[in-house]
């Protein structure tokens, strides 16, 4: 049976005096050495969203093979590919009429249909009051249909509508916002750069999570992680990529590298334990941190980073892929495939777990059309990759696989 450690139940009551009204929890006290994925699930479809997940970062947990198509029904769209459109960044969004893909050097912004045609692009990059020096990162807010576009270098965020047209901007209200993400109809939650690249790790801010206006970029209040004392993964400013701010459905999730647990928090401010990992990061040797890779209703994705770091290799931060199946409440080291083909939702398809999508259990995968290519040379591609491969060219724009993972 999975325990607790003393630090972290002292976190969680620490949460449940500050924050009133956090669900009650279950942990995972289950052990087995096989697993099958069910194909078919019942139509009385549960939400296990409340459970509290133990997750032990030294346990060598049972390992399994999941076939994607088993758990997911998967679509690609290619983006149109010409001298106006071409993709170098990020799909912010993909909805039941468009998809917003926004590439942050170069600036452009471009909008394909929901086969991937070109339907119109714009590029607002300057030095005006209406115009951002870089696309850090782009938002899109599907009920007020506007797009928010985060500048780091010049700590504005700006936003525009579909068509590109500028309708107001701010600065950031405190710090350097990273990440945002949408919290309500008018606010959104933010994350500081809280010392992410672990150059200055004492100036990182103790509450890097902070809710603002949409209208105004007003602090409306800071969302407070218990913690003792402020750690980071980084190595001399090597970091892996992963997503510490994301949606799921209407809970915004969250990890804080110095603390044990992973939050989410839903539109009325209930702050709500998510993930506790063990043993706690404090008392390792070298230690382990937990992040979550993306979620859906039944499936957590998360992935161990080992504190280590080679410069002359370039190597490092070791760890495991792990997944917590909430209907068998299960954690497992996982391997990934397609219809035969190895994958990685870390690069091949790369999850953005920052795009939005109109349904929870829908994640868009980006695949570079080059290592498409290097898969179809190495005789690694099967099935409908393969058959993929041989209509692109490695100069061509992304395809994005839609998943839609079964509940």
């Amino acid at each position: 049976m999975a325990i607790i450690n003393k630090e972290a139940i002292y976190l969680l009551m620490g949460v449940l005096i500050i924050i009133s009204g956090c669900s009650k929890s279950k942990t995972n006290q289950s052990k087995v050495d096989e697993y099958n994925f069910d194909k078919q699930e019942s139509s009385q479809q549960k939400d296990y969203s409340d459970e509290l997940v133990e997750v032990d970062v030294t346990k060598t947990y049972p390992k399994i093979d999941i076939h994607l198509e088993d758990i997911a029904d998967v679509e690609f769209v290619s983006l149109e590919t010409n001298n106006d459109y071409l993709c170098n960044g990020n799909p912010v969004a993909f909805t039941d009429s468009f998809i917003l893909y926004a590439n942050k050097k170069e600036g452009s912004v471009f909008v394909f249909d929901k086969s991937g045609k070109a339907m119109q692009r714009f590029n607002h990059k300057g030095q005006s009051g209406k115009e951002y020096v870089a696309i850090s990162q782009a938002l899109w807010d599907d009920k007020n249909k506007e797009l928010y576009i985060n500048d780091m270098f010049t700590k504005r965020i700006l936003v525009y509508d579909l068509d590109g047209n500028y309708k107001r901007s701010f600065y950031h209200a405190k710090g350097q916002f990273e990440n945002i993400v949408n919290y309500s109809d008018s606010s959104l939650i933010c994350r500081d750069v809280d010392g992410s690249f672990g150059l200055f790790p004492d100036e990182a801010p103790k509450n890097p999570f902070t809710i603002i206006s949409k209208q105004t970029g007003k602090i409306i209040k800071d969302i407070v992680i218990p913690f003792k004392e402020k750690l980071t993964i980084a190595i001399d400013g090597n970091t892996p990529s992963v997503d510490q701010l994301f949606n799921f459905g209407d809970k915004s999730i969250m990890t804080e590298q110095s603390s044990d647990t992973i939050y989410s928090i839903s539109e009325n401010c209930k702050l709500s334990p998510m993930i506790v990992r063990t043993p706690t990061v404090r008392t390792m040797t070298v230690p382990v941190f937990l992040f979550v890779r993306f979620v859906t209703s039944r499936y957590i994705f998360m992935q161990s980073f080992k504190k280590e770091f080679d410069e002359k290799t370039g190597k490092g931060f070791s760890g495991a892929l792990l997944v917590y199946d909430r209907k068998d409440k299960r954690t497992y080291e996982y391997a990934l495939s397609y219809q035969g083909t190895k994958l990685s939702f870390a690069s091949f398809p790369k999850i953005r777990s920052l795009c939005f999508t109109t349904n929870k259990d829908v994640h868009i995968g980006e695949m570079n059309t080059y290592l498409l290519k290097k898969q179809e040379h190495d005789n690694d591609l099967t099935g409908s990759l393969k058959e993929l491969a041989a209509k692109v060219t490695e100069d061509d724009n992304p395809v994005l696989m839609k998943i839609t993972f079964k509940r």
